[in-house]
């Protein structure tokens, strides 16, 4: 399914976000849960003036990164119970990494409303401070709820946003060579910007 502006609601979205995230049943999932309950996570954008800058676009766009590398683990045919357990496995790492990945643009952007309070555009909050790159940041705030991640989902998140599969970025171009979750989020990440910001 693809995550719009104008599809499904705003309700299901929010559904398919939480139950995908609690049935990975991590240790410290929970938290990182109430966590955005108390942010603008599902009401955010996910950028300033690019892909899905509209109200609960930071939600959609999530739902879409996850997708993909969702598509490619189900694709698979396991065909022993070892191999059903490695599937299980990849589905809670994408789950994990997908959803969130971009947690650290929580409280980012301030909306400006017209006079009838509709959204009109956004801006940058200006008393957020950034511990780091966007992929950085967010491994930081789960590891500070206690999220397990194991070290190739943190690589993964760090370097979603690399510019391809050969970056410039020393980390970013050991991550894309050493994990395969990392180059699946990669992928996932540029596909998805590009079709949000051009859904022709």
């Amino acid at each position: 399914m693809k995550y719009t502006k104008d599809f499904p609601s705003f309700e299901e979205a929010k559904e398919a976000f939480v139950q995908t995230l609690s049935q990975t049943k991590r240790p410290g999932i929970d938290k990182v849960l109430k966590y955005l309950e108390k942010t603008d996570f599902y009401t955010a954008p996910a950028s300033l003036t690019g892909h899905a800058s509209y109200p609960s676009g930071l939600l959609h766009h999530s739902l879409n990164v996850y997708e993909s590398p969702r598509s490619m683990i189900l694709a698979t045919d396991p065909s022993t119970d070892q191999e059903e357990r490695e599937v299980d496995e990849m589905l809670d790492s994408a789950a994990i990494v997908g959803l969130l990945h971009g947690i650290s643009l929580t409280n980012s952007f301030m909306p400006v409303c017209d006079d009838n309070g509709n959204v009109t555009r956004y801006t940058y909050n200006p008393d957020r401070l950034l511990f780091g790159p966007n992929g950085v940041e967010s491994v930081y705030i789960l590891q500070g709820f206690g999220l397990k991640l194991s070290r190739e989902e943190a690589f993964a998140i760090r370097s979603h946003t690399a510019e391809s599969l050969n970056p410039k970025d020393y980390f970013d171009a050991m991550a894309m060579v050493r994990y395969r979750l990392a180059r699946f989020l990669n992928r996932a990440y540029r596909y998805t910007v590009v079709r949000e910001e051009y859904p022709g």
